[in-house]
């Protein structure tokens, strides 16, 4: 049995959204609202592509309760349908992924909507990526406040 995961409040506030942090092994209900605290919300939309389910859920729950829109992806075929759906401002991908990886991932998107913007993610960066907010991949695990730290400074105010 996978463990499942949820959000409760934390210390992180500014003057835009509500921080989260993980709390482990909380049932959650299938249900589960888009924001689970007040937030702003916002006009960016960002597409989480990850092959892990628990991976998946964790950074979309943190996203959506930091106020943004956020549609998530397995693979390949998830993430085109979203991209020709919907405007993507952030490609949030799992380098990782199986039969294709990110960049593939990217391409594709990119293809749909070449203004995106993206974010890559991996559990297998270190040692050469670190966490400062330049570098293009989000090493894994990371904290709630980093995700959000990192994606805050790549969509910036964008809402085109």
């Amino acid at each position: 049995m996978q463990p499942r995961f949820t959000l409760d409040a934390c210390e992180r506030n500014d003057d835009r959204r509500h921080g989260q942090r993980l709390a482990r092994d909380i049932p959650r209900t299938e249900h589960a609202p888009a924001c689970l605290y007040p937030c702003v919300v916002s006009a960016i939309h960002v597409l989480v592509v990850d092959d892990d389910p628990a991976v998946g859920y964790y950074v979309c729950q943190v996203l959506r309760g930091a106020g943004y829109e956020v549609s998530e992806a397995a693979g390949l075929d998830q993430a085109t349908v979203v991209a020709n759906g919907s405007k993507v401002h952030l490609l949030l991908s799992d380098v990782v992924l199986g039969a294709v990886d990110g960049l593939d991932i990217e391409e594709a998107v990119r293809g749909i909507q070449p203004a995106v913007k993206t974010l890559f993610m991996s559990g297998y960066a270190r040692p050469r990526y670190g966490t400062a907010t330049q570098d293009p991949v989000l090493v894994k695990p990371f904290a709630a406040a980093e995700l959000l730290e990192r994606v805050d400074a790549l969509v910036g105010s964008a809402t085109d």
